[in-house]
This record gives C-alpha cells, structure tokens and sequence, in this order.
C-alpha cells in the first residue's frame, strides 16, 4: 500500500488526490445524500476543482478530501513504510499466505506498473503458487494500440491480445484442468519494435545493468565509452522552486492528469533552466533495454532537504521526445556534503532505434505527479552520476518500428 501512495519518500500527489476526489468522493457524497442534507449545506465536491486541490499548498490542506476521508491525514502524518499505518496494509509479508495461482497484468504506462511487477515476482518466488505477468503498451484504464500520438501497431491492444480467451484460458486450467493454450510465465510487449514476446521470467536473464555516465556539456555515455565522457569533471546545477515546478508531461500518470498517461512528446519542456539534459550521440544500432532502470546521481544542496527526479526519454531521428520512464527521491538530512542518491526510474521493455539518442532529464521537480517540495532549493550534481541501463540481448531489426501519427 505505501508504494501506492508514495514513491522515493515523496507523496504521489497526482495519483493519490485525482482517485480520492474524482473516483471515491464521488460515491461518499452519493451515500450522503441518501442519508439526507448535512446541517451546514451540501457537502463539498472536490472533483470538480480538481486543479485547485492539486496545486493547493500545503498538501495536508484539503478540507474537502479530510472531511470525506480522515486517513489522508494519517497517510501524510506517516510517510515512512516501516510505520504500523502501513504494516497493516503490507502485503509484503503476507504473499507466503496466498495459495491460488494468480494471473497479473499492467501496462508500461500504468502507474500500479512497478508494484504489479513486484507482487508477480514475490509470489513467483512462493513455491506453493503459480504466477503470470502479462505487460502491454497500455495505461491503467485502456488498452488500446494508439496512446499519446503513438501507434504501437494492430498486435497492441487488448482486444488484438485475446484478453478475455487469456482469462478463459488461464481460468480453464486451474479450475476445470484444461491444457493451457499459452503457458509463458511472462508475456511483454515491447516498445520501439512494437512486439509481443514470451518470457521465462522478468527481469529477463539476460538483462545486465550497464552504467552511462552523465558528463560536463550534457553528455551521456556507457562504461566502455568513458574514456568519451568527461565524467571526472562533472558539475552541474539546477533551481528548484515550487512556485515554477517543472510539469509533469506523459509517463505513467492517471488519465485525469493533462496531457495525459504514455509516451508524451517532451519538447514542450525543453526551455526549462530548471531541467538537466544528458544525451547520448545518435546510436550505431538498436539498443534492447530490460528490466529496471536507475538513476545514481551526486548531489548537494543549500537546503538540508531536497527532491531530485530523473526521467528516461528515447530521442527521435524527426525530433520527437517520447517519455518512457521516470523516478523521483527525497533527500533529507543533506547540504553541502555530496550525498549519494537513488532513484528508481521504473521497468521497461524498449528498444531504442538505430539513430535514435538516449536521453536522461535531471530536475528537482514532477508536478503533479509528485508533490512538490515546499522549499526552494539550489542543487548541485558532481561525479560519479550515471544511469543503470538494463541492457538485454543483441542489437535487434528495428522492421517493425513505427512512427508518430502525424
């Protein structure tokens, strides 16, 4: 429940106040007015100003959301995942109880992506139990082929997949004994190629994590190719300030949020001051990325507490900037002394074309994805930083890639 709610230390503002007051508020009040008229007039619909309550500081200031649902105020009261507030919600502890087999799916847009792939690899490690993970170029509502502009081709959507003969045939099995017509532990669809594949596992074995180091000038560049990147002499800074936070733009956002969720082009941001960019030159051949992506960066700060994200995009040979993961961390207790930062981007199943760049974006903000922090911060990067790449297999035919819908 707490990687719900919160990611990297920081509140998931964009997805924890859209559900409560567009999805759930809605039902309380219906329930309410059953029950009759308050004494102090209708209540409240905070679904209707749902721009205002996000942008609305601090966060805990919500009088609409705190009426309908105390435990908001308990959820930011208690950010720390080993508190009891969230050990009584913890599956964590608990998968070793669950006994029937379970058929999991996302979408690499989805933002449950990362705990759906966690709770399929915690309970694929349960002797007892049988799991599958099927992942697709989807959000957490739709799984259409098209998403931002983007035609992932006719085998995309869910409909294409056979997603209710997936459920009759995974259900058939284990509650009737039918053979199974598809028994891959893993199925993903990969973006950049636009194919399904059939895996033994995920992360696949394969996958191995590779460093790129970011550099003076806004390079980037793998370990082989240090001696390129000027990663000894790296220092960079950017502003953080809350009253101008950088916006969120695409990713694995819930479908309330404008533009919306899935591989929204980037370039409306690229004037930002705000915003690091570290790119690599055009790639000799495609490049297969697996698994988990990360963000290691050395930081400082005139503030004692800070945010720093990362935001992993695949830069296009006609310009376009297609988001494909992002990542956000909370560092408290800093200031002038370099401290290491992690930040986990997400998983991913991409391969970047022959031609195309990859590109890492640094800032000290995601709004409103992520809460903002209340206070303005001077961040300074040094090295070691670089971007743990899960890079799988050899280079792959880019026959398949598809284009932009113009």
């Amino acid at each position: 429940m707490h990687d719900v709610v919160y990611a990297g230390g920081v509140l998931r503002l964009g997805i924890v106040l859209p559900v409560l007051a567009t999805v759930i508020a809605p039902l309380h009040l219906a329930r309410r007015a059953r029950r009759g008229p308050r004494e102090n007039g209708p209540p409240a619909a905070p679904a209707a100003r749902l721009g205002e309550v996000l942008r609305r500081l601090p966060v805990g200031d919500q009088p609409e959301i705190a009426d309908l649902f105390p435990f908001y105020a308990d959820w930011l009261a208690h950010p720390d995942p080993s508190h009891e507030l969230w050990r009584d919600a913890d599956l964590e502890a608990r998968y070793d109880k669950i006994e029937v087999p379970a058929l999991l799916s996302t979408g690499w847009y989805d933002y449950f992506r990362d705990s759906t792939i966690h709770t399929y690899r915690a309970l694929r490690d349960s002797a007892r139990l049988r799991a599958r993970l099927v992942v697709g170029p989807w959000t957490h509502a739709f799984r259409e082929r098209m998403l931002a502009g983007r035609d992932h081709g006719p085998h995309a959507s869910g409909e294409a997949l056979d997603w209710t003969g997936l459920h009759l045939d995974w259900f058939g099995h284990w509650m009737r004994g039918t053979p199974l017509g598809d028994d891959a532990r893993v199925r993903v669809f990969v973006t950049g190629t636009c194919e399904w594949r059939a895996m033994a596992d995920w992360p696949p074995e394969e996958s191995e994590a590779v460093r790129y180091h970011l550099g003076d000038g806004g390079t980037l560049g793998p370990e082989a190719a240090r001696t390129l990147v000027p990663e000894a002499t790296l220092r960079a800074c950017f502003l953080s300030d809350p009253g101008d936070p950088v916006p969120t733009t695409g990713g694995d956002v819930i479908e309330f949020l404008p533009p919306g969720p899935g591989p929204v082009d980037q370039r409306p941001l690229a004037g930002r001051a705000d915003v690091l960019r570290y790119t690599t030159g055009p790639l000799p051949a495609p490049l297969e990325v697996m698994g988990a992506a990360e963000l290691v960066v050395t930081s400082e700060s005139d503030a004692r507490c800070f945010t720093v994200t990362g935001k992993l995009v695949d830069v296009h040979p006609d310009g376009r900037e297609e988001i494909l993961v992002d990542g956000i961390a909370r560092v408290e207790g800093g200031g002038a002394q370099p401290e290491r930062v992690r930040v986990l981007l997400g998983n991913l199943a991409h391969v970047f074309g022959a031609g195309h760049r990859v590109r890492l974006d640094v800032a000290g903000s995601n709004f409103p994805k992520y809460a903002r922090h209340p206070g303005a911060a001077r961040v300074t990067i040094s090295a070691p930083s670089y971007l743990l790449l899960p890079v799988a297999g050899r280079p792959r035919s880019l026959r398949d890639a598809v284009r932009p819908r113009s």
